[in-house]
């Protein structure tokens, strides 16, 4: 082969490969579909040398052909012979192939300072590369196994989406850089052997493609397929309240004569932060906040920062490499359950044995014996754990374990932090209290933030840039018009929602958060009106598809039957305290449904169905996924607690009592509270037994001591359905009851300070805010 050719064939042939791989990821999530999959598999063959070297040669040979033609074709061959003498990097060579890519019409402008200064080319140079870079495009064009790329692009180039790449391109090959770079600082700090450093290797890349995925999954125009967003596209930090920065600050106030001569570092320490300044101000914290409000999508954002070396300018840490390790409670309790003969008594021992199995049986890594335990015992490792709250019937014994855990590897100089609803982490809070986790509540998002949440979401489901500055516009106005709403988007679960409540079921937005589930949980079984799409029966047929062959004669059947379904697994899972579920637990209680409700006579066709349809809500909702092999769960805990509410309402004569008792029973409160609010509040719930069951609160909150549990839980949880039903739901006379009770509730000099703020917090969320409260 000719030495010019072999040379460029080096330069662009991998290179080229990468780009397309950048290009299936920025497609994604902008309703991409025509050649998606045609690319899609086509890089995941993996480049193969001999054909594409053979391709790509033709394509080159082409080029130079057409160049010749060139009066200019002496400076070509100044041009590869200045880069020949340099070499080129694959920074280099990366950004070359993308603007290549990028080159659809003769335009110098995409060739950026920085690429010409990579090639040590002058500015005068600029146009005759971008000939050449242009020249090349329309060979590969025509080129087999590359073909595919460029008309990939020239679509990403309708929708507005492909310039930059060549930028991209750069900023991909300097991750990579940072990544090889964290990934060999860790080995050299901790000396590791051979065989560690390559199972670090494994695990690094595994993580990162575990902790890189948003939670909410987004519909795509066109063919209402559910794309699932990157974490760092749409991620906004969030402010947390630091708890003991707070009390510190206060007992500092009332031990000054003059409280105003506080140091302003002083009173800094006690205003909201990032993730990042708690990181470096505690070694052990944990995160308290409402569901949705953040508190995963929090720690696997700091997961990801480490797993790519990226912490210093993502978070602000100050500190050194910590090798990451996240892992959900709610697992482990599933973990624990099966093994309670090894682990009776609390260990630091089990989280390492749930690590090793998760990630070598589950994940099929092969990581080194006492991979996890060598890692803690070198120190400087980040432990995040999820979802306290997430695990009921075992969570005192869960916590044990953690308890053990943190008084272990905390010594170590290992950083740990959790994760909870705040009534999770009460109900163990004095378990955890020896080893001083710091507190911080999450707060909610002020307007800026929702702005910017609602922006990067519309960015990947909205492709038209002028339509897009509509949609923030109206959107934005909309919520600062309500105070309802404001209050509701500030929760970016319910805030995600709006975006594509607002995007495919028309203009109106629901000012309740159970309706913005209810809208949100049918958008995503299928019933969705997307505006100007241009294939609305097709996304119609998809909407009617349940995975069991059934015929439906509208889209509102279809969705109501899979709701149903979900509705009653979801039912049974709570009553089972359980967020995660068995493949075959799941396909029985489905089974048992089919048969009684559905009245399928077939043994063999109900179990088929079972299968399938949990197959199918897996591959086309979202709703429902299959977060390990085998085991499935609702993508977030508040959509299994409303479908099981969903589940309770139907049994509309009953439920008042059945909402009662699940009150009365103070350890099995914690974990039905979202779903009695959520039943209180559902659009399908009668008004009268809404009516009811505030009235039965009320008397029941009577019966107790006024400085009793019992009283303040029956009190607060009438004042709390209030809230969510809203005062165009319940009778003004009702409304004007809780709030009194719950004003003389906050200023009875008899109760504990505690319960006089817990009930003056829940009129603050009614909107009753008296001039006297404070005083």
């Amino acid at each position: 082969m000719e030495p010019t050719t072999a040379f460029l064939i080096s330069t662009f042939g991998p290179a080229l490969w990468k780009v397309f791989e950048a290009l299936l990821e920025k497609g994604k999530g902008i309703a991409l579909d025509k050649g998606f999959e045609p690319l899609k598999q086509l890089v995941d063959g993996g480049y193969d040398k001999r054909k594409d070297d053979e391709s790509l040669g033709r394509a080159i040979l082409s080029t130079l052909d057409e160049l010749k033609k060139d009066k200019a074709f002496d400076q070509y061959d100044q041009l590869l012979a200045a880069w020949k003498l340099t070499g080129l990097n694959d920074k280099a060579r990366q950004a070359l192939a993308g603007a290549a890519v990028e080159m659809t019409q003769l335009m110098p402008s995409v060739i950026s300072s920085d690429l010409l200064k990579m090639l040590n080319l002058g500015e005068d140079k600029r146009n005759i590369l971008a000939r050449f870079l242009f020249e090349l495009r329309n060979q590969l064009k025509n080129a087999d196994r590359f073909n595919l790329g460029i008309q990939y692009a020239n679509e990403m180039d309708s929708l507005g989406e492909l310039r930059g790449l060549s930028s991209q391109m750069i900023v991909m090959a300097e991750r990579l850089a940072i990544l090889i770079g964290y990934e060999e600082a860790l080995i050299i700090e901790r000396h590791l052997t051979t065989d560690d450093a390559q199972a670090l290797h494994d695990y690094l890349i595994e993580v990162r493609q575990k902790w890189e995925g948003a939670m909410l999954p987004l519909l795509r125009k066109k063919t209402g397929d559910i794309a699932n967003a990157k974490l760092k596209q749409v991620f906004v930090p969030l402010n947390l309240r630091d708890i003991r920065a707070e009390e510190d600050s206060r007992r500092k106030m009332d031990r000054l004569a003059r409280p105003e001569k506080m140091t302003n570092e002083q009173m800094e320490q006690a205003q909201p932060v990032e993730i990042g300044e708690l990181l470096n101000r505690y070694q052990k914290f944990i995160l308290l906040g409402a569901p949705g409000c953040g508190k995963t999508t929090l720690l696997s954002r700091v997961a990801l920062a480490f797993a790519e070396g990226r912490a210093q300018d993502d978070l602000g840490w100050r500190g050194k490499n910590l090798f990451p390790i996240f892992m959900r409670l709610r697992n482990f309790g599933a973990f624990l359950k099966s093994n309670r003969d090894k682990y009776s008594a609390p260990s630091s021992g089990a989280l390492i044995a749930y690590l090793e199995n998760l990630f070598r049986d589950g994940d099929r890594l092969r990581l080194t014996a006492g991979f996890f335990d060598d890692r803690l015992k070198e120190g400087n490792c980040l432990v995040l754990m999820d979802g306290l709250d997430e695990v009921s019937d075992l969570r005192s014994e869960v916590a044990g374990h953690v308890d053990a855990f943190v008084d272990r590897y905390a010594r170590n100089g290992n950083r740990i932090g959790l994760a909870s609803r705040p009534r999770g982490y009460e109900s163990v809070e004095t378990q955890l209290r020896r080893v001083g986790l710091a507190v911080a509540e999450v707060n909610p998002l002020n307007l800026q933030g929702i702005c910017q949440l609602m922006e990067n979401l519309l960015k990947l489901i909205e492709p038209d840039s002028a339509r897009r500055a509509g949609d923030l516009e109206e959107l934005t106005r909309a919520i600062r018009s309500s105070e309802e709403l404001t209050r509701i988007a500030g929760t970016p679960l319910f805030c995600s929602a709006l975006v594509q409540v607002f995007k495919y079921h028309g203009k109106h937005l629901p000012d309740r958060r159970v309706d913005v589930f209810d809208e949100i949980v049918d958008l995503l079984l299928g019933h969705w009106h997307a505006q100007q799409t241009r294939s609305i029966y097709e996304a119609d047929q998809l909407a009617m598809e349940d995975g069991t062959g059934k015929v439906y004669g509208k889209v509102e059947n279809a969705v109501s039957v899979k709701r149903d379904r979900l509705s009653r697994l979801a039912l049974s899972m709570q009553e089972a305290h359980q967020a995660e579920i068995p493949a075959h637990e799941a396909e029985k209680i489905l089974y048992d449904y089919l048969k009684s409700r559905e009245r399928v006579p077939d043994d063999e066709t109900a179990q088929a169905w079972a299968e399938n349809f949990l197959l199918n809500s897996h591959d086309r909702s979202g709703l429902l996924v299959e977060r390990d092999p085998g085991i499935y769960t609702f993508l977030h805990k508040g959509f299994m607690e409303y479908l099981a509410a969903s589940a309770l309402v139907q049994q509309s004569k009953t439920l008042v009592d059945v909402l009662l008792a699940l009150v009365e029973d103070g350890e099995k409160f914690e974990w039905w509270e979202q779903v009695i609010l959520l039943a209180g509040a559902h659009p399908k719930t009668p008004r009268d037994l809404r009516e009811d069951l505030i009235d039965r609160l009320l008397e029941k909150a009577a019966i107790y001591a006024k400085d009793s549990e019992e009283y303040l839980r029956h009190l607060i949880l009438a004042g709390n359905l209030a809230r969510d039903m809203g005062d165009d739901l319940l009778p003004a006379a009702q409304y004007e009851q809780v709030e009194t009770i719950l004003f003389n509730a906050a200023t009875e000099p008899t109760l504990a300070p505690v319960s006089r703020a817990s009930a003056a917090d829940t009129l603050d969320e009614l909107g009753y805010t008296p001039d006297d409260l404070y005083e």
